[in-house]
């Protein structure tokens, strides 16, 4: 499976996500994820983005390449407004529920399962907005 599949696929075991409903999920596109955000966040006052963080090989030679993928999730919100309507929703508790959903899910293409790293920190942006990745890896042939 290719990198761009495999992040495809996550974004779609994320869609099914019940904490999720109505939170656009995108694919990272390194030549317009700023106007992608831009755009969700104009609809909603979440949003989560799927993005490769890096790949290493697990082992070389000829023949097929088996690498361990990293992929991040990173999460948006806007507390100010999403409190007023969903006081029970959180960034942390929307990047909890990533972490438990994925943990261990693989859909059929993928060569092996995804396994939770960590939550990075809260970062505060602009606007109100803050955001915190939650890591996984998988091994994959590429």
């Amino acid at each position: 499976m290719s990198i761009e599949q495999l992040m495809a696929s996550v974004r779609d075991m994320l869609t099914e996500v019940p904490y999720l409903y109505g939170t656009p999920v995108i694919v990272e596109d390194l030549g317009d994820i700023a106007n992608g955000i831009e755009t969700y966040f104009g609809k909603s006052t979440r949003c989560v983005v799927v993005m490769f963080a890096g790949s290493e090989p697990v082992k070389q030679g000829a023949g097929l390449l088996l690498d361990s993928v990293k992929i991040a999730v990173r999460c948006y919100d806007k507390p100010s407004l999403t409190r007023v309507d969903n006081p029970g929703l959180t960034l942390l508790g929307m990047a909890q529920e990533i972490a438990r959903t994925l943990q261990g899910k693989k859909s059929p293409g993928m060569a092996s399962v995804l396994f939770y790293r960590g939550i990075s920190q809260i970062t505060q942006h602009n606007k109100g907005v803050v955001s915190c990745d939650v890591f996984f890896d998988t091994k994959e042939t590429i």
